[in-house]
């Protein structure tokens, strides 16, 4: 049997009907609506040829056209797209082709004649429609039968001399095929088709069931009984709508071959089941003696899984920006619920920065399709990127995927093993009018400023013959700056030493002061006093007299216009730095050059020993302070400033209002408010800007533009804290409240900055702080205390001599837990410790019992433990 996607069709005779006759005569042309050779069936009827359409159609009886088909001009069959078939193309394909069966031997019991064509005679003939006149002469006939003569009515009851038949014999085969395009017919069938179903998804195409039989010699098929068709399984014969559907509940169905020929079957697997069929067929046939016979065959037919699209529904949503919309149930099933399928659920089109939720689960949209399987779908919302009314579309997505049981000949294909389903949330986002939110103040600090040092200043000036008027009043102008910068940072705790020469050297006034009224006075007649030589030894011999106060920080300015004159200058030079290096402790020499004549000095940079150099001859390593022009003498002796400085609005943040002419209202210090009316002692208003003296300085505000300074004027025994509340407001009165703090570090304090440092104590008592980055800590001699403060910037530090040489140095994490705020009486349990290669790492966890990342502190060559924060080496309340 041959079968093809080909459509039955008619000729130019109307052969359009059921059973239609076409005749067929020599040389004919027969068109057909037929695409191809392929999907029809071609059986024999003696010297007729059946054409019977392979999905179920009638059929076309071309009459004669085997017959004529042996002669020297046999007809033809044209195809729909205008192609010839020739009879040797056909025959092939003829099921049980058979030459004997056009032409019959002479004598047989049913023949027309013998040996010949002759066409059967019919009523109303007359003539010769073959032509037999034109045969040659009669010649005497040779039969292949032995001759018997027969007379009608005598030879009745003698017995029959015909050869008996042979037993039947034939040969029947079981495939399974469905329509599969281009590619060809699949060798099986796909799970869950449905009568009418089929078109234009291969995923739904029936499976027809074919069995072909190919007889011996002239048997012909009578019927086929089929068996082993599972619970569950639908059979159709003739053709796959619902009324073609035939009961197999009995597991077996008995099909007649009328003619021969087999109607199309079709097989529907039981519903979401992609397991194998084997059936079993019996065919039945005869032959032409009456003979009957059977044949068995058994085949597997291969189901491929496919996917059933699941359904999935919800509601568009609607809602306010910058709050959760709540998005409608989603609901998603399966179609197939036999276990052999799995579901899972995407939402895609979620706006960059939108927040989805289902109040256990969040996802902040980036641009990517959310795998939502397993979240709660009747609890979403969704959160509209900040500020943004811009209405969007969710695409939900519901996808099947069915675990397909491979067995025998496994998957037909993969590709429908999945299936999806998808809908369309349309989310309205409403715009709402900014609400009066008021603005934000935000902390400032903590700013550490290390106290001012106590300091003995020696001034060494030069009232020379080469110093000019201008020059002295300069000159003592920044001398005065110098000394009220010096007093301002520590009042109590300053001394300074006036000297000027010219061919000698003496002091002014009393030679040593200790306040700036004193200092002042005493420089006041400094710019009449020019005249003479330049005689540095006299005034470096006259400095080594100075009997500084014990225990002040030493510095010496000494100021020149030009080149020595007079005296022996290097001797006298060798003296002064012998001195400083032997007498002094640790003393601070500046030589200071005033002028062109001063720009090359040989003997300035041999004064100063400070690293600081603005010159470049002589040649680093020999450095002085030059300045080309008195009006830059006075910022170029400015010592390290002592003020913190800054703008508290900087990182305060506005709201949906500006803020008002005056943004600060006011400022509060230890309990007490400061506005533009107050009043008292130790308060100063200039303008908008407010001045209090505070416990260890001195603070200014400007309550116009936010600048704050804060200066250090009181010496601390331990880290000191000042704290300044104030309060911003915008135009329609909208208030915020923050902290500015400084903290005020001991003179023999050495801290580090926001970066990894390498911050290294003196020989006394210390205090290291390394501030933010990641420190390694080296307090030196004596007894020194290591201060974290913070646990989110002081970073992953190192101390290295801890303890080292007997010495009782101290860990104390007081500020670090006061800005974590965890109570004193828990903060033990707050620290952990590790021990690895004689190193202790410590750690700390906030108020949640979480370990702060980012944080530890290597303390090198020393086993700690909590032990420790008892017997006072990790300090974790300073109170």
């Amino acid at each position: 049997m041959a079968t093809s996607n080909g459509n039955n069709g008619s000729s130019t005779e109307n052969a359009t009907g059921s059973e239609v006759i076409i005749e067929a005569t020599p040389g004919k042309t027969i068109k057909l609506s037929i695409e191809s050779l392929q999907n029809v069936q071609f059986v024999q009827d003696a010297g007729n040829l059946l054409v019977i359409p392979a999905d179920g159609g009638e059929p076309i009886l071309l009459q004669d056209f085997l017959t004529f088909g042996a002669t020297e001009n046999p007809p033809k069959i044209e195809l729909m797209n205008g192609e010839i078939v020739e009879i040797a193309e056909i025959t092939p394909l003829v099921q049980g082709f058979s030459l004997a069966d056009i032409n019959p031997q002479a004598g047989d019991d049913n023949s027309d004649g013998g040996g010949a064509n002759f066409r059967p005679f019919t009523d109303g003939s007359i003539g010769d429609p073959l032509e037999i006149s034109d045969l040659l002469a009669p010649t005497e006939l040779t039969f292949s039968r032995e001759e018997e003569e027969e007379i009608i009515g005598e030879n009745d009851d003698l017995p029959s001399t015909t050869t008996p038949s042979d037993d039947p014999g034939g040969i029947v085969t079981l495939s399974f095929s469905t329509a599969g395009g281009a590619a060809g017919p699949a060798t099986g069938g796909y799970e869950d088709w449905q009568p009418n179903q089929n078109v234009g998804d291969t995923t739904e195409a029936p499976m027809q069931m074919l069995v072909e039989f190919t007889p011996e010699t002239d048997e012909e098929l009578t019927s086929i009984d089929i068996s082993g068709f599972p619970d569950g399984t639908r059979f159709f014969v003739g053709g796959t709508t619902a009324g073609d559907e035939v009961d197999v509940t009995s597991g077996s169905f008995s099909v007649l071959a009328a003619g021969g020929v087999l109607p199309a079957m079709y097989v529907l697997p039981p519903a979401n089941s992609d397991s194998d069929i084997t059936l079993s067929v019996l065919a039945n046939f005869v032959n032409g003696g009456g003979d009957t016979g059977t044949s068995n065959v058994t085949g597997t037919a291969i189901i491929d899984a496919v996917a059933d699209a699941p359904t999935v529904s919800g509601g568009d949503a609607s809602g306010d920006e910058n709050t959760a919309i709540a998005i409608p149930e989603i609901t998603a099933a399966l179609q197939d619920t036999d276990g052999s399928e799995t579901l899972a659920v995407s939402i895609g089109g979620i706006p960059v920065g939108a927040t989805l939720s289902d109040g256990v689960n969040s996802f902040v949209g980036d641009g990517n399709e959310l795998d939502v399987t397993g979240w709660d779908l009747a609890s979403l919302t969704i959160t509209p990127p900040t500020d943004d009314d811009t209405d969007f579309a969710l695409t939900v997505t519901a996808t099947a995927t069915e675990t397909a049981t491979v067995a025998g000949g496994g998957e037909l294909t993969e590709a429908n093993n999945t299936a999806s389903s998808t809908f369309t949330v349309d989310v309205t986002v409403n715009d709402v009018p900014p609400a009066d939110d008021g603005p934000t103040a935000v902390d400032d600090g903590p700013f550490i400023k290390v106290e001012a040092p106590d300091i003995h200043a020696v001034f060494v000036i030069d009232t020379s013959g080469s110093m000019n008027w201008n020059e002295l009043s300069l000159m003592e102008e920044a001398l005065k700056n110098l000394a009220t910068t010096l007093f301002e940072q520590n009042p109590d705790g300053t001394a300074i030493t006036l000297i000027d020469f010219d061919e000698t050297a003496r002091f002014i006034g009393g030679g040593t002061f200790t306040t700036l009224e004193s200092v002042m006075e005493a420089l006041n007649p400094l710019d009449a006093w020019s005249g003479g030589n330049t005689n540095y030894e006299d005034a470096l011999n006259l400095t080594r007299t100075v009997d500084f106060v014990p225990g002040y920080d030493q510095a010496i300015y000494f100021i020149s216009d030009g080149q020595p004159t007079i005296g022996d200058t290097q001797a006298g030079i060798d003296s002064f730095n012998d001195w400083v290096t032997n007498d002094l402790n640790n003393a601070k020499v500046y030589a200071v050059g005033l002028g062109g004549d001063a720009e090359n000095s040989a003997y300035l940079g041999q004064i100063d020993n400070t690293p600081d150099d603005n010159n470049l001859d002589p040649a680093a390593g020999d450095p002085y302070l030059y300045v080309e022009n008195a009006e830059d003498l006075s910022s170029s002796l400015q010592p390290t400033d002592a003020w913190v400085t800054g703008n508290v609005l900087d990182n305060d943040i506005l709201g949906s209002d500006p803020l008002a002419d005056i943004p600060i209202t006011s400022f509060t210090y230890n309990g007490v408010t400061y506005d533009l009316s107050a009043t008292g002692p130790g308060i100063s208003i200039e303008g908008n800007v407010i001045g209090i003296d505070t416990e260890f300085g001195v603070f200014e505000l400007n309550l116009e533009t936010g600048e704050y300074a804060y200066l250090v004027q009181s010496d601390v025994a331990n880290f000191e804290t000042e704290e300044f509340g104030y309060t911003i407001i915008d135009n329609d009165g909208s208030t915020s409240s923050a902290v500015l703090t400084v903290t005020i570090a001991p003179d023999n304090s050495f801290t580090g900055t926001a970066v990894a440092d390498d911050i290294n104590g003196g020989a006394s008592n210390d205090y290291i702080v390394g501030g933010g980055g990641d420190d390694t800590l080296f307090g030196g001699d004596g007894d020194d205390r290591f201060i974290f403060q913070n646990a989110s910037t002081d970073g992953n530090d190192v101390i290295e001599d801890f303890g080292a040489n007997g010495d009782a140095d101290v860990i104390d994490l007081t500020a670090l837990f006061d800005e974590l705020g965890i109570a004193p009486g828990d903060r033990a349990d707050h620290v952990l410790f590790s021990e690895d290669s004689g190193n202790t790492t410590i750690t700390v966890t906030d108020g949640a019992d979480a370990e702060i990342t980012g944080f530890s502190i290597v303390v090198e060559n020393a086993a700690l433990n909590s032990s420790d924060i008892t017997n006072g080496k990790i300090v974790v309340d300073e109170s």
